[in-house]
């Protein structure tokens, strides 16, 4: 890569080999300089570009090429629903009965139906108690009609104007359902179904096939209706905060009192950049189908990249550490550790483990292993210019360490992290003013631990991070400038 001093140097060669343009060059001419400098600036700019560019199918440092990467992988941008616990309390004298597929809303004024019916007694039975089962989820169909036909034919699905998500599609042609695929594999000619893709922009598209060769394409004039079930995703709704009903269908109705008892399952927003980064490092052919499955990190990561810390290993791994056990054969191990924020329990975790690893490949055994907590010391020494504040800086430090290796961070989240002097130098002299200051100094000390096992999960906290901060002075070859050191 060449700098805008390469350039500059170029130019000085050129411009010494012809008298008037030597002249204006020693003398400084700005008529000359400025527009040679501006020139050397652009193309020094251009430069970088070219050596980045030449860099990221490697490196995949620009947001918009993992976007695309996973595009091509196959990668959905959709959530997951929550389903909450509801507590209902009928105080009328007669017993109601509330049907499945009813809306309720909650303060917030999110949508939820109903999973199941319930019949709540009447208050003199059981004080009139009973619980309902919801999800929070909302159905939205769009009707699209074909005028023109086409193999492998693409429609755009409508993204949600109220900020929600879109979690799941089902398609009808005419009026008949037809079932999801993933990348038409193991589909017949003229089988209906439907393929699900998506782009660098995250929008989603239903894809059809090719009647003659995989698939089913429609034709001219048939009516397609989608229907999306759209959710917020990770929402964390208050215990004991009010719901109600969409629409009152009996006059019982109104006797009754909604609220929230628990959150039996957490939602999911849709899958980050830094986990998008992650899972583009995997080959393309780590897919959800047990065929082609040869990651199970990569199949675990991509459903529960919402957990502070996640490991998967088999049975050579797991005697390397605790030696030969028969009962290991054919098992697959996992460890994981729950977010600070998180509102399930590691038996609901354990429980979706155990079937997303049984949906691909249904002839392992799975078990868990407590995670080990292990913290990562970081001792930060540094002088600062005497204009800086020195508890402010200290505490921009540690924000800065937290957040790049603490509990919730991206980077601690497949265990056995290992800080490197070299990222903390440039990560704080990147972030921090005071540390970028030429008149600064920086020393950092790290003990990363030494505990090999797979079910480490290593990370910082307040704890483990020390700060020296020095306020110095410094020397000025003006007269009568300077100050002293200030400890």
């Amino acid at each position: 890569m060449y700098t805008k001093e390469d350039f500059l140097e170029a130019v000085k060669e050129e411009a010494l080999k012809n008298e008037l343009t030597a002249a204006l060059y020693h003398a400084g001419d700005p008529r000359f300089l400025q527009m040679q400098g501006a020139i050397a600036q652009m193309l020094a700019m251009y430069s970088q570009q070219l050596e980045v560019a030449m860099q990221e199918p490697f490196l995949k440092s620009r947001d918009a090429t993992v976007l695309a990467d996973a595009a091509l992988k196959g990668l959905i941008f959709t959530a997951k629903p929550a389903i909450v616990q509801i507590k209902a309390i009928n105080n009328g004298n007669t017993p109601v009965r509330i049907e499945a597929g009813r809306y309720l809303f909650d303060a917030s004024g999110r949508m939820y139906r109903i999973d199941s019916p319930v019949t709540l007694p009447a208050s003199t039975q059981n004080n009139g108690e009973g619980e309902i089962m919801a999800t929070q989820l909302q159905f939205v169909k769009h009707s699209h009609t074909m005028s023109e036909s086409y193999p492998f034919y693409a429609i755009e699905v409508e993204e949600p104007k109220d900020g929600s998500y879109i979690s799941t599609i089902q398609v009808k042609v005419n009026g008949e359902v037809f079932d999801p695929c993933f990348k038409f594999n193991g589909v017949d000619a003229g089988e209906k179904v439907f393929h699900i893709e998506s782009d660098e922009y995250k929008r989603l598209y239903v894809k059809f096939g090719e009647t003659s060769v995989v698939g089913f394409q429609p034709s001219i004039n048939d009516v397609i209706t989608i229907e999306c079930g759209q959710c917020f995703g990770d929402i964390q709704p208050e215990l004991g905060s009010t719901f109600s009903f969409q629409y009152i269908q009996a006059n019982e109705e109104n006797e009754i009192n909604l609220e929230m008892k628990a959150l039996k399952r957490a939602g999911k927003n849709p899958i980050d950049i830094a986990t998008l980064r992650n899972l583009c490092n995997y080959p393309s052919t780590y897919d959800d189908n047990a065929v082609f499955l040869g990651e199970f990190d990569k199949l675990l990561r991509k459903n529960f990249n919402h957990l502070a810390f996640l490991a998967v290993w088999n049975e050579q791994i797991e005697e390397k550490i605790r030696g030969a056990d028969i009962n290991n054969v054919n098992t697959l191990f996992y460890s994981f550790a729950l977010p600070d924020n998180s509102v399930e329990s590691k038996e609901s975790i354990k429980r979706q483990i155990s079937q997303v690893i049984a949906e691909a490949d249904d002839s392992y055994k799975t078990k868990f292993v407590e995670p080990i907590t292990e913290k990562i010391h970081i001792t930060v020494n540094a002088i600062i210019a005497r204009a800086y504040d020195v508890l402010q800086v200290k505490a921009q430090i540690i924000d800065l360490l937290l957040q790049e290796y603490g509990k919730n961070a991206f980077s601690t989240k497949q265990g056995k992290v290992v800080v490197k002097n070299k990222e903390v130098f440039s990560l704080i002299e990147q972030a921090i003013p005071a540390l970028a200051d030429k008149r600064s100094d920086l020393n950092v000390s790290i003990s990363n631990g030494v505990n090999s096992a797979p079910e480490v999960f290593r990370y910082l906290d307040k704890e483990s991070i020390t700060i020296n901060l020095t306020s110095n002075g410094y020397e000025s070859s003006v007269w009568g400038g300077g100050y002293n050191t200030v400890e």
